[in-house]
């Protein structure tokens, strides 16, 4: 927090200037800054970043810009005596992505004893261009915290400079160990290449209080080992966690090739996601199962790649998103066609702006329609990550109970608000209840499903629960899928299934949404028409919605309504068949004529009503032919679904608004559904 009172204030331009107090001074050379900045100095609680090694009061500096083009003398009092190397340590605000917190990571300038003094240089920004897309999310101006630090040693390995303190000289060869190894892996196995601005420095390691790293990494690419950490000796701790720090610099790496405007939720859940899969990349816990952040978040894939991460820069959204979607990763990396060089290919491929699921999607050497359903199978199946056995079953919170046999129709519409619209490259679970014991061997339940053109671009996967577990049954892409002989399952104690509609649709930046249809039929043997006296009606077409609103707006909306009855009841009188519902304020009447042949239905009429007078929907139609594979049920499907409607209305109010039907029209994703079945 900003002191109230600063104990030294100076304007320093292109000049140069200099502003001091009897404990420290700031020297800044002509030619340092492009413009004027109020330079000041504050008092602050020491951190204890440096522990029994501070020699020095702590200090606060305002107004540094972060771009300035030459070295910044610091002169600071210190007190005690001085052993070994002395250091000005100099330490930036930025944010952990672990904790969520703000928090200093400092770097160590060397500097020299001059009559009680420690002298050093804070060194010009290496890069104006870079150093501009340095996070002020934390303070504008600019500032660092400083103290002076002694008996500290500095060991020079391939790749980086490791400061840490004199007391921990045992422990520097391991720590150079475990860093060197930890860059091995995100340079040869990972694949970053370092080449584009880190390749110029070696990385600066401080060994201090907390382990904490430079997250934007752009300047100085700090990384900080705590302390405490090293003197207990854990190295695979370490190891962890400077892995992780070092894979955010490579990404760092690729990011300096591209645009500071960024959307940064847009690509964040992919750092996320790639850093908590790595933990499995760097632990040495022989029984490590999955992600620390994980398990919390598992149903991120369903909710949509891109989608989940949300849109309005939400850290938590997408953090929570990222963690979820490291199964993803995990299973492309497992995957030769991606693997783990892979990751480094895909940022290259971002660096030079491709969008981040595009450059994931070009990495992977298979058709997104193929191995987008196909990670869902394999998750779902315990393969990448082991779940509990009815995780995703406790999920599905679309459900269908099968009661009787005259329960043999369901459709999941995305006009359903339960069901809603799939983002792209998502998936929704379904839950199927087989509490019907009576089916017999030629009963079979049909699964189909119809997106905004076509079932191209859609897949379905099936599951069974037998004895608690779950069991795979099939996968189906752009087709339908059978499940045949119902009695055999039911009498081998598989009475639920988990359906997985797979949405493999989308283009950059993959937000868009597609309205996409699940039918379920139960196709059962053969039975007389006549005899049934239960009926369900489903019309499906492209409407154009009137509303007027209480504020005196109003609009058009255009979009897909799938209007639908409830079991009516009733009987048939020759070939008429009149029956009514009467359920949660809505009233219907259906009376159906069939032709002499009774595969046909000449004339159909459907009314609704609600009790309360908030709306009512009408249906009258005529010539819709028998299922040839569904006992019971007339349909047509498509653009023939107009032809057969002689007339559709559809009106209503609600708080709001109120609105009717001004039009309708058919295509590929039409249909009329009339089922019959027997009532118990």
């Amino acid at each position: 927090e900003k002191p109230t009172e600063a104990l030294a204030v100076a304007e320093i331009g292109p000049g140069g200037g200099t502003v001091k107090t009897n404990d420290v001074s700031i020297v800044v050379p002509s030619g340092a800054f492009n413009e004027k900045h109020n330079v000041a100095i504050y008092s602050v609680a020491d951190d204890g970043a440096f522990g029994e090694n501070t020699v020095s009061s702590s200090f606060k500096i305002s107004g540094l810009p972060n771009d300035y083009t030459k070295a910044i003398k610091i002169k600071m009092k210190y007190t005690g005596e001085l052993s070994g190397q002395s250091f000005i340590a100099a330490g930036d605000k930025v944010f952990d992505d672990v904790s969520g917190d703000t928090t200093t990571v400092y770097n160590l300038f060397q500097a020299s004893d001059s009559s009680g003094y420690l002298i050093g240089i804070l060194p010009a920004s290496v890069d104006a261009s870079l150093s501009k897309r340095e996070s002020t999310e934390f303070g504008d101006p600019f500032y660092k915290i400083i103290n002076a630090v002694t008996a500290y040693n500095w060991l020079q390995t391939e790749n980086f400079s490791i400061s840490y303190p004199r007391t921990l000289e045992f422990n520097a060869s391991f720590i150079a160990a475990v860093l060197e190894d930890a860059y091995s892996i995100v340079i040869n196995d990972l694949g970053f290449s370092f080449n584009n601005y880190l390749g110029k420095w070696n990385v600066t390691v401080v060994v201090q209080k907390e382990a904490v790293n430079d997250d934007f990494g752009f300047l100085s690419h700090k990384l900080n080992i705590s302390r405490d950490m090293v003197r207990l000796g854990k190295y695979s701790e370490i190891k962890l966690a400077m892995g992780i720090s070092l894979i955010n610099l490579g990404i760092d790496d690729s990011y300096s090739q591209i645009s500071s405007n960024m959307e940064g939720d847009n690509y964040y859940w992919l750092e996320v996601a790639i850093k908590t899969w790595a933990e499995e990349l760097f632990t040495d816990d022989p029984n490590f199962q999955y992600p620390a952040k994980f398990t919390a978040n598992a149903m991120a894939p369903f909710n949509g790649m891109r989608a989940g991460a949300g849109t309005d820069y939400d850290r938590d959204i997408f953090n929570k998103h990222g963690y979820g979607m490291s199964s993803m990763i995990k299973y492309l990396v497992d995957d030769t066609r991606y693997g783990k060089t892979g990751i480094g290919k895909t940022y290259q491929d971002i660096g030079k702006g491709v969008d981040p699921i595009a450059a994931l999607i070009n990495n992977m050497d298979a058709m997104v329609t193929d191995w987008w359903p196909d990670f869902i199978k394999t998750y779902m199946n315990g393969e990448i990550y082991h779940l509990p056995n009815d995780y995703f079953l406790d999920y599905a919170k679309l459900e269908w109970n099968i009661n009787d046999e005259n329960d043999i129709l369901k459709i999941f519409a995305s006009s359903d608000p339960a069901v809603k619209f799939y983002p792209d490259l998502s998936a929704k679970l379904f839950k199927i209840n087989l509490n019907y014991a009576n089916f017999d061997a030629s009963s079979s339940m049909l699964f189909s499903m119809k997106g905004p053109v076509t079932e191209d671009g859609l897949s379905l996967i099936v599951f069974g629960i037998q004895n608690g577990e779950q069991v795979y049954l099939g996968t189906a892409s752009a087709q339908d899928l059978e499940i045949p002989n119902l009695k055999e399952y039911y009498d081998n104690n598989m009475r639920q299934f988990l359906v997985v509609l797979v949405n493999c649709l989308g283009g950059s930046p993959f937000l868009g949404e597609s309205d996409i249809d699940l039918t379920i039929k139960i196709n059962k043997k053969d039975e007389s028409i006549l005899s049934l006296t239960k009926c369900i009606v489903s019309v499906k077409t492209l409407t154009v919605i009137h509303r007027e609103f209480n504020d005196g707006s109003q609009d058009d909306l255009i979009k897909y309504t799938t209007f639908l009855s409830d079991y009516a009841l009733g009987s048939f009188n020759g070939n008429v068949y009149t029956g009514t519902y009467d359920i949660y304020g809505v009233q219907g009447t259906i009376i159906i004529t069939l032709n002499d042949a009774q595969n046909e239905i000449l004339s159909i009429n459907w009314q609704k009503t609600y009790n309360d007078g908030s709306g009512e929907t009408s249906f009258t139609g005529m010539n819709i032919p028998l299922s040839s594979n569904i006992s019971g049920e007339f349909s047509l499907l498509g653009s023939t679904v107009c032809g057969a409607i002689s007339a559709l209305t559809y009106s209503g109010q609600t708080s709001s608004e109120t609105f009717n039907l001004q039009s309708f029209s058919c295509d590929e994703e039409s249909h009329i559904y009339v089922n019959f079945s027997k009532d118990q």
